[in-house]
């Protein structure tokens, strides 16, 4: 018995885990040295026949133990508890296991446990814990304001802390950035933080710059945080524990625990804030990362869409300007048409007016003889129509420079060509007012394609099958000509007339019209020096009038120096659009609607387009006057379409 008695007191000395027994009063009778060193500083005269309340400082822990002691006297069985001794600061965790104490009769005379320090198990498990709720939150987590939230309301719930902030640090100002704080009373972010450098003294902020944590139990004991005390005291910290994460070897962010009440940091809270710093450190830069790249992939997306706009754009060009280029290929076409019709008109017009000339010198019969007069009228009307088709057809645009035509020439060669163009409802009246023998900056072909349109596009906007009439005027006014053409149409709406000077705008189907016809008539007064006015307004009865003012050859261009005359091309005056604001004229025959309210007539005051020279001499009272050209002083005068001429009389010399 004594052998096994010497062996038990060997065991119970050298376990780690405290062994005891009390009897019913509570009174110890029994410990091993573990006992001893934890109740009574290692003396066991100070334990055994104390009872708890005796041994155990705190009321509230001694209240626990008495209570699991009456609950295992109570149920006569073992009972397994967890209980708390020690200092708030310092306290300790014991797992118990205790079990009544009986004698040799069965009877229970005390109670006897064996108590085992599981604080540091119970840390790391709470740490581990901490750790899996931590990344369990940063799952959701998207930006840094929530992954710092996440992180201080864990750590404030672990620590029992007064504040958990979370802050970038710049390294060389030690500046406080983007703070991220929580309070225990859910507070937010301060209106302003000081400097790092306020709080800790230089030895703490080399350890932080290294990313060693600082742990300062008491702010007002701590040599790395006496100097800043008041700093501390206005915010109410009295202890806090800080831990740093680099970013290349240099300080980034900094996440710190702050205490109302002076601690006893463990080792363990030190290597805690650090993982947790750490996991912090990481999921931010990942926050960051998946951030810029979303940034990136929004602006790729944007990059793209703006480029899929320009790919349409530029397709779309691609295909009106091809559209265009087909239009225009058209055009050149119907021009080489119209040129080869007046060249072969031409050179079979010749040989038949040479006969008919030689007939004229015989000797015929009246009754021939009038016959012949009315073919050689035939004649002259085919060949005045031949000449207007090839000035139609002549490239405008790379005229004879300061070029010059006589308005009574260039009538008689264009006048079929002008009247051809109106419909047959249409009536035509020419007015010249005794300016046939006038000469303006001009080449015939420009000229003839300029008033072309504009007659054309009064014609149109009064409709094929609708009466009405065009009226061409030609006044000389000191060194201008004014040219206007005006019609009865109907008019255009304030919308069409903004936009008919457009190039390509026109109310009439694309494949009628190409909306070019005003557009060319600028571009036309324009390279001759003169300027253009156009009016209109939508309603029945209206008129509408394009008016075109042009120099004369020989008068001097307004503006230019003496002894020094304008050339053609040279912008003269500037161009005014009645009722719309001032803009080329652009469009083409087709900017006349061909319906009201739409309909483009144009109306308005006269427009200069070009100077009028001096009169040509005059050849005298004995001269011809051209075939075709009115006489002085027709003002007024309708020139009515002339009937089909006569059928040609068969015979020697003259086509069937």
């Amino acid at each position: 018995m004594r052998r096994t008695a010497e062996l038990l007191r060997a065991v119970l000395e050298t376990t780690p885990d405290v062994v005891w027994a009390k009897d019913l009063d509570g009174r110890t009778t029994l410990g091993n040295q573990a006992l001893f060193d934890l109740l009574g500083g290692g003396e066991a005269a100070r334990v055994l026949g104390a009872d708890t309340g005796a041994l155990i400082a705190d009321p509230a822990q001694a209240a626990r133990i008495r209570t699991n002691d009456e609950a295992v006297l109570a149920r006569g069985a073992l009972l397994r508890v967890e209980e708390a001794l020690g200092p708030p600061d310092a306290e300790r965790l014991f797992d118990t296991l205790k079990a009544p104490l009986r004698d040799g009769a069965g009877r229970v005379i005390g109670i006897a446990g064996v108590s085992r320090d599981v604080t540091q198990a119970r840390r790391q498990q709470g740490g581990l814990a901490l750790l899996a709720d931590l990344s369990a939150a940063f799952a959701p987590a998207a930006s840094v304001a929530e992954i710092a939230a996440a992180t201080a309301r864990l750590l404030l719930g672990h620590f029992g802390a007064a504040r958990v902030s979370l802050a970038t640090v710049d390294p060389d100002s030690w500046a406080l950035q983007d703070v991220h704080l929580l309070t225990a009373d859910g507070g937010g972010a301060p209106a302003g933080v000081a400097p790092l450098s306020r709080y800790l003294s230089p030895q703490a902020l080399a350890d932080l710059a290294r990313g060693h944590p600082v742990a300062v139990d008491d702010v007002q004991d701590d040599a790395r945080t006496f100097a800043c005390a008041d700093a501390h005291a206005a915010w109410g910290t009295r202890a806090l524990l800080l831990a740093p994460c680099l970013t290349d070897g240099r300080l980034a962010y900094l996440l710190a625990v702050t205490l109302g009440t002076p601690t006893r940091w463990r080792a363990d809270d030190l290597v805690l804030l650090t993982e947790v710093g750490a996991r912090v450190h990481l999921r931010l830069e990942r926050a960051r990362a998946e951030a810029a790249r979303a940034a990136s992939e929004e602006r790729l997306r944007q990059h793209q869409e703006h480029l899929e706009r320009l790919v349409e754009e530029r397709t779309g060009e691609l295909e009106a300007s091809h559209a265009q280029l087909r239009l225009s290929e058209r055009l050149v076409a119907l021009g080489t048409l119209a040129a080869g019709l007046g060249h072969d008109m031409g050179n079979l017009l010749m040989p038949l007016r040479v006969r008919l000339s030689a007939l004229g010198q015989m000797p015929l019969p009246a009754q021939a003889r009038g016959e012949l007069e009315a073919i050689g009228t035939t004649a002259e009307y085919l060949r005045r129509l031949a000449a207007g088709l090839r000035l139609l057809a002549l490239d405008p645009a790379t005229p004879a420079p300061a070029e010059v035509t006589e308005v009574g020439a260039w009538w008689t060669d264009t006048e079929a060509v002008l009247r051809n163009c109106l419909p047959r409802s249409v009536s035509f009246t020419v007015d010249f007012d005794g300016c046939t023998e006038a000469r303006v900056v001009i080449g015939k072909a420009a000229l003839t394609q300029a008033v072309f349109n504009l007659v054309q596009n009064a014609g149109d906007a009064i409709g094929a099958g609708c009466p009405g009439g065009v009226t061409l005027r030609i006044r000389c006014e000191a060194d201008d000509l004014l040219l206007s053409v005006t019609d009865t149409g109907p008019g255009m709406t304030d919308e069409v007339r903004r936009r008919c000077l457009e190039p390509f705008f026109t109310t009439k189907p694309r494949g009628i019209s190409t909306g070019l016809g005003l557009s060319l008539v600028h571009g036309l007064v324009r390279d001759a020096g003169g300027t253009v006015e156009l009016e209109s307004a939508p309603g029945p009865g209206l008129r509408s009038r394009c008016g075109s003012r042009w120099r004369r050859a020989g008068a001097r261009r307004r503006g230019a120096a003496p002894g020094r005359g304008g050339g053609a091309g040279r912008p003269h005056r500037r161009l005014r659009h009645r009722g719309a604001p001032a803009a080329p004229l652009r469009g083409g025959p087709g900017t006349r609607p061909t319906t009201p309210p739409t309909s483009s007539s144009l109306t308005g005051p006269s427009t200069r387009l070009l100077k009028q020279p001096p009169p040509a001499p005059s050849a005298g009272p004995g001269s011809a006057r051209r075939p075709g050209t009115p006489p002085p002083g027709a003002a007024g005068r309708v020139l009515n379409r002339p009937s089909p001429p006569p059928r040609p009389v068969q015979g020697r010399g003259l086509p069937a």
